[in-house]
């Protein structure tokens, strides 16, 4: 394994599978308490405002995530020149 692509895994592996766990959790709690049982997607305003926190904390993860990938990719090339 490109020994770069550790300290990634470790990122994804400490923030990442908590991040998505929880956010399944949620949403399967959302659903499930769903006041609509017959397919409809009706939100109340605090799952709602929940789900956007939700993604733009995700959007934020991903951010830093692709941030931490190239200051590891500039390391590497700097090292091997």
């Amino acid at each position: 394994m490109n020994s770069a692509l550790v300290p990634v895994l470790v990122v994804f592996i400490v923030f990442g599978i908590p991040v998505i766990c929880g956010t399944l959790i949620s949403l399967a709690k959302t659903l499930r308490d769903s006041p609509s049982k017959k397919g409809g997607s009706s939100l109340t305003e605090d799952e709602d405002r929940l789900l956007h926190e939700i993604n733009r904390g995700l959007a934020r993860m991903e951010e830093r995530v692709e941030a931490l990938e190239t200051i590891i990719i500039e390391r590497e090339h700097r090292s091997k020149k």
